[in-house]
C-alpha cells in the first residue's frame, strides 16, 4: 500500500474585501501507484518505490463591490 507523509506551511489573510491564502507543501511518498498509458486503449498500473512532490499554492480573491470580484 502507498504511504504518504505531508508537510504544509500556510498563511491566511481575510478581510471584508480580500481573501488571501498561501501554502507551501512537501509530500514524501513510498510505493506510489500510477497508471502508465501504453496507447489510447490500454495501460498498466505500476509503482514508484520512492518519490517526492513539493510546491506552492496561492489563492487571492478581491471583492470590489457586490457585483464584481477578481479571483
Amino acid at each position: 500500500p502507498m504511504k504518504t507523509y505531508n508537510y504544509n506551511v500556510g498563511f491566511n489573510y481575510i478581510t471584508k474585501q480580500n481573501k488571501l491564502k498561501m501554502t507551501a507543501y512537501y509530500i514524501d511518498l513510498k510505493d506510489e501507484i500510477y497508471y502508465h498509458k501504453i496507447n489510447a486503449w490500454s495501460g498498466t498500473n505500476t509503482n514508484i518505490d520512492k518519490s517526492q512532490k513539493y510546491g506552492f499554492d496561492l489563492y487571492d480573491k478581491y471583492i470590489i463591490n457586490d457585483e464584481f470580484a477578481f479571483v
